[in-house]
C-alpha cells in the first residue's frame, strides 16, 4: 500500500489551516474575552466582599472599643452620693406628724437604692 500525497490532500490541509483560524478568531477569542471579564468580575466582588468585611470588622471594633470606654469613664467618675447631705424640704410638712416623716437613714438607704438603680439602668439596660 502506498500512499503518495496528491493535490487534493494538500488542498484540504490548506482548507483547514484557513477553517482552523476562522473557528479561531471568530469563535474562541470573543469566548475567552467573556470568560476573562466574568472572571475579572468575580475578582473585583471577591475584593469588594473582602474589603466590606475588613470595613465592618473595624467599625464593630471601634464602636465595641468606644463603648468600653464610655462605660469606664462613667464608672470612674460615678458620684459619690454617699457623702452627699440630702435636706428636707420645709414647705409643706407643717400638716405631718413627725412620726410620718422618713429617718435619715432611710433616706440614705433610698438615696443609693436610687443610685444604683440608675448605674445599672445605664450601664446594663436594666429597668
Amino acid at each position: 500500500m502506498d500512499i503518495t500525497p496528491n493535490m487534493t490532500t494538500v488542498v484540504q490541509i490548506f482548507n483547514f489551516g484557513i477553517a482552523y483560524g476562522m473557528i479561531r478568531v471568530l469563535l474562541c477569542k470573543p469566548v475567552v474575552a467573556l470568560l476573562q471579564q466574568e472572571e475579572d468580575r468575580v475578582r473585583q466582588l471577591h475584593t469588594a466582599i473582602t474589603n466590606h468585611t475588613a470595613l465592618v470588622g473595624t467599625t464593630k471594633a471601634n464602636l465595641y472599643h468606644q463603648q468600653f470606654l464610655q462605660h469606664q469613664f462613667f464608672i470612674n467618675n460615678r458620684p459619690a452620693l454617699e457623702d452627699a447631705i440630702f435636706s428636707l424640704p420645709t414647705m409643706g410638712l407643717e400638716g405631718w406628724n413627725q412620726d410620718q416623716l422618713p429617718g435619715k437613714q432611710e433616706i440614705n438607704s433610698l438615696v443609693s437604692s436610687l443610685a444604683d438603680s440608675i448605674v445599672n439602668k445605664v450601664l446594663y439596660g436594666n429597668k
